[in-house]
C-alpha cells in the first residue's frame, strides 16, 4: 500500500489520471476506495515509462478496476494493472470480463493464457473493423431500415455488432451505429414529430373548445 498523503496530494493524484475536481473530492468519502485507487495509481506509475503522466484512457479503466473489483482479488490487481498500461485491456469490456475471471479463479498462479483468452486482452478491435461490422449489419437489415425507419429495434442492431465484434467500445460502436443510420435515414426527427402531434392536439382541444363555446352561444340566442 503507498504511503499515505494528505487529502489535496490526493486529489492532485486522482485529478493527474482525467478525474475531475469533483469526482476527485467524492472519491475520498469512501476511505476503501481511495487507499486503493492511490495504490493502483502508484503501481501503474512503476510500470509506465512516463511515470507523471496516465492517460485519460488508461486513467479511466484503473478507475474502473478500484471501484468495480472485489477484495478477494485485490492481490491479484497487478496483472490488470499491467495489462492496462500496456494498453492490452483497452476499454471497460474486457477489463470486466478479465475481473469476472479472476473473481472464478482467485488464487495464484494465474493462468495468463486462460484469463487473456477469456477477456479478449490483447485484441485490438480497429475503427475500420467497426465501421465495416456495422455497415454489415446495416445492409443485412437496410430493405426493414428503409421501411420502417426509426421505428426499427436498433438495439437489435447494436447487438448483433456488438456480437460480432465482441471486445469493440462500446461507445465507438454505438456512435458509428448512428453516424450510418443517419447517412441512410436521415436525422432522427420523432422527438419533433412528437412535439408536432402535442401542437396538434392543443391546437385540436382549442378548435374543440371553440366549436363548443358556439354552440352553446347558438342555442342561447334560438332560445
Amino acid at each position: 500500500m503507498a504511503v499515505s498523503i494528505d487529502d489535496e496530494k490526493r486529489v492532485a493524484l486522482f485529478k493527474s489520471i482525467g478525474l475531475n475536481e469533483q469526482k476527485s473530492w467524492e472519491t475520498l468519502k469512501n476511505n476503501d476506495i481511495t487507499r486503493l485507487l492511490e495504490s493502483t495509481i502508484n503501481e501503474a506509475k512503476t510500470i509506465l515509462s512516463n511515470e507523471n503522466q496516465i492517460s485519460k484512457s488508461i486513467g479511466n479503466l484503473l478507475y474502473s478496476l478500484s471501484t468495480k473489483s472485489k477484495q478477494q482479488i485485490y492481490h491479484l490487481h497487478k496483472y490488470l494493472i499491467k495489462y492496462i498500461c500496456e494498453e492490452k485491456i483497452k476499454n471497460e469490456q474486457q477489463l470486466i470480463a478479465a475481473i469476472d475471471y479472476l473473481l472464478t479463479n482467485p488464487t495464484e498462479p494465474i493462468d495468463q493464457k486462460a484469463l487473456e483468452e477469456s477477456a479478449g486482452i490483447g485484441v485490438n478491435v480497429t475503427i475500420d473493423d467497426i465501421k465495416r461490422v456495422v455497415k454489415e449489419v446495416i445492409e443485412e437489415n437496410k430493405s426493414k431500415l428503409i421501411d420502417q425507419g426509426y421505428n426499427f429495434s436498433m438495439n437489435t442492431l447494436i447487438n448483433e455488432a456488438r456480437y460480432r465484434l465482441k471486445w469493440a467500445d462500446g461507445r465507438l460502436l454505438k456512435n458509428e451505429m448512428d453516424n450510418q443510420l443517419v447517412d441512410l435515414l436521415g436525422p432522427n426527427d420523432r422527438s419533433s414529430n412528437n412535439i408536432t402531434k402535442k401542437q396538434n392536439n392543443v391546437v385540436s382541444s382549442t378548435d374543440k373548445s371553440k366549436i363548443s363555446s358556439k354552440s352553446i352561444n347558438d342555442r342561447k340566442f334560438l332560445i
